[in-house]
């Protein structure tokens, strides 16, 4: 029989696992790995490129790795994650039946529910080393605990390229063995940080009193786009000490939810701006909260007076806010107010996105009567800026845009060229702010 190619064999694979635009066929990809041997290397850096697992079985699973070397260099993306709902069911059958298995008990005490989310970050960056090539690494809704005294900090940070942390909670190692919150941020060199929902668990008299550990390196956390949504324990911890470095942080898509979480996107900026050269913002939900008119200046501490590098700024509005409480004056007053604390010098494109916005009961003429008096502000403040795109979807009519457009801009700017719409399909994943959206939805 004639050899097939190693690159046709590839080939065929490949198209057995087609994972791009439907869920990956497992089956038929353990079926092509029982073919040859061959077949069987291809199949497998296909079966293994992606895996989930519960955090409770980390340990397991590390020892599976580690006797299978050829499988571990295989895995491309690691999602770590807890499901409380199996934790509670569990605890349940346990309640069931308490006079079972009572000498177990004895010399094995039960984990609590919440200790089966617990992650040890010592283990983690065990994985994260066992998996050669590994390039994604989220943490779902897991409990991660403090850096424990016996162990060494590492003195190397753990190359990834993309890293999610999501909903996590930081807590102690243990009651009786509390450690100082350390910078996990300073364990990973990222090319892309998303960053929602992380909450701390430390009792607060404990963080009062305690110091915080990070790595023995006088190099800062190197990041090189970061999207966050809300408050973070995570970056509050870095910027305690210091932040990130600022040289390698190029983009930044931020989302504050309230004023607590725009007072961390405004120190962000401040300490690790200077080297961003794209950055997009989402005030809508802060500008729509209830209490943003109770606090005079609140939108100078978003200030971009840092960001000497800045290129291009993006500007997002929210279709069902704006609808919703009627607050379109406070998202101007936002907004312009971002415009006036930028760098006059380097921005060269603006950005407005309305990507949720139709033409019915006229929402795109009133958004687009906000955004007018921005692009004004804008051109006059900015001399090197060379394009202001507005991102529309695209069942609004160019004809329509254009309409609106010459109606409320002087007849200078509009013969100008500078100011242009682009039609974009209504899907969130055509913006990583989209994504971050939905991750938390």
């Amino acid at each position: 029989m004639i050899p097939i190619p190693l690159e046709v064999t590839d080939l065929i694979i490949e198209y057995a696992g087609w994972e791009k635009y439907y869920p990956r066929d497992r089956a038929s990809l353990v079926s092509c790995s029982l073919v040859c041997h061959n077949w069987r290397t291809f199949a497998q850096a296909r079966l293994f490129r992606t895996i989930t697992r519960n955090v409770e079985d980390l340990d397991q699973f590390l020892a599976f790795l580690e006797a299978r070397p050829h499988i571990a260099c295989a895995v491309r993306s690691l999602s770590l994650w807890a499901n409380e709902e199996e934790e509670e069911s569990a605890s349940e059958l346990d309640d069931d039946e308490p006079d079972q298995g009572s000498e177990r008990e004895a010399s094995v005490p039960p984990r609590s529910s919440t200790q089966n989310r617990d992650l040890s970050p010592d283990l983690l960056l065990r994985a994260v080393a066992a998996l050669t090539a590994l390039s994604h690494l989220t943490l779902d809704r897991v409990v991660l605990l403090g850096w424990p005294n016996a162990s060494p900090l590492p003195t190397q940070a753990a190359r990834i390229a993309r890293l999610v942390l999501n909903c996590t909670t930081y807590k102690p190692f243990s009651p009786s063995h509390t450690t100082a919150p350390f910078d996990i941020l300073s364990l990973f060199d990222t090319d892309h940080l998303v960053t929602s929902g992380n909450k701390d668990g430390f009792p607060e008299a404990d963080m009062q009193l305690a110091s915080v550990l990070t790595l023995p390196t006088s190099a800062r956390p190197a990041v090189r786009t970061l999207e966050l949504r809300g408050d973070d324990c995570f970056l509050r911890c870095n910027l305690d000490r210091g932040g990130l470095d600022a040289e390698q942080l190029r983009a930044a898509v931020l989302y504050p939810v309230n004023v607590l979480s725009l007072r961390l996107v405004g120190s962000l900026l401040q300490r690790c701006g200077g080297g961003l050269v794209d950055l997009s913002l989402n005030m809508c939900q802060v500008a729509n909260d209830g209490e943003s008119s109770s606090y005079p200046g609140l939108w100078s501490i978003c200030s971009l007076a840092a960001c000497t590098r800045l290129k291009t700024l993006r500007l997002h509005f929210d279709r069902s806010r704006f609808r919703k409480l009627q607050r379109s004056a406070e998202y101007q007053k936002a907004y312009s107010a971002i415009l006036e604390s930028a760098p006059p010098t380097s921005l060269r494109e603006l950005v407005f996105g309305v990507l949720g916005l139709v033409t019915v009961d006229g929402l795109f003429t009133a958004v687009m009567k906000e955004i007018i008096p921005l692009i004004l502000q804008s051109v006059a403040r900015f001399p090197g800026l060379q394009d202001v795109r507005i991102l529309v979807r695209d069942r609004v009519g160019i004809d329509r845009c254009m309409g609106v457009m010459h109606d409320l801009l002087p007849a200078k700017i509009v013969d100008s060229g500078v100011v242009k719409f682009e039609h974009r399909m209504f899907d969130r994943r055509h913006t990583a702010f989209e994504r971050l959206v939905a991750s938390v939805a």
